[in-house]
């Protein structure tokens, strides 16, 4: 738009405040010397005070740093875009996207920038992301499975079907080591384990196998400790069998 035309389109305007008041509603700040010229509506409504952007700094996220800084321009007619997370007036958190633009009339340079909120945006695509990793995760749980099968039939016992399964399940749900124990009677009897020697699993059971004993019959899981290293006890039930697996997840400040 030539200056000429600007000028024209000012002179129709009701009032100069009645553009600036418009502005705002779309999102739409101007930055000079002394601070905003135009206030963007969209961070008065998220009830932050923009009226000087440099103090905003302090309600960006921490990860969003470096995005929200890359909106600082100073050469003519330079631009940018970035999407960030800020701070309201209520504490949560709020992802804003804004587009600058920095002018030069004359000895002072101008910053024209709109502000978008996209919260909700981010939210779906958040949401859109997670249901894929979820059905990745489950995909390749799958194929795990369907692996463990293959090789499971190919085992001469069941101590190595166990341990073909385990070592197959370990490339989907992380463990330092699994073992599976059967209820015979009144007692646990060590089937298989991976990639755990037998000989220590069976002595980790003995520690604890009131604990699973416990878990049997309540079929739920527990949780066994053992100084810096966690273990969980999960009872699986095939019909009127039960048995415990127990994987171990390693130090107890590394466990997940």
């Amino acid at each position: 738009m030539s200056d000429k035309s600007l000028r024209i389109l000012l002179d129709k305007l009701p009032t100069t405040d009645a553009l600036i008041q418009g502005l705002e509603r779309l999102g739409i700040f101007v930055d000079g010397p002394e601070g905003n010229l135009v206030d963007s509506a969209v961070m008065r409504g998220l009830g932050i005070d923009a009226s000087s952007r440099n103090g905003l700094e302090d309600r960006v996220h921490p990860d969003d740093r470096d995005a929200f800084a890359s909106l600082r321009l100073g050469e003519e007619e330079a631009r940018a875009t970035a999407e960030y997370r800020v701070s309201d007036a209520q504490g949560q958190w709020r992802w804003l996207r804004t587009r600058v633009v920095w002018v030069k009339e004359g000895e002072w340079p101008y910053t024209i920038g709109i502000d978008e909120d996209v919260t909700e945006r981010r939210r779906a695509e958040d949401s859109s992301r997670m249901e894929l990793e979820e059905a990745e995760r489950r995909f390749d749980f799958a194929e795990s499975m369907r692996a463990a099968e293959l090789v499971a039939s190919a085992s001469p016992d069941l101590g190595s079907t166990i341990a073909a399964v385990l070592k197959q399940a370990r490339l989907s749900i992380p463990f330092i080591s699994a073992s599976v124990f059967a209820k015979s009677g009144p007692e646990l009897r060590f089937v298989g384990s991976y990639p755990e020697p037998a000989q220590d699993a069976e002595k980790a059971m003995a520690r604890n196998s009131a604990r699973l004993e416990e878990a049997i019959e309540a079929r739920s899981p527990v949780i066994l400790r053992e100084g810096s290293l966690e273990r969980i006890g999960v009872p699986l039930i095939f019909n009127l069998d039960s048995r415990a697996f127990i994987p171990r997840q390693g130090p107890q400040h590394r466990a997940r």
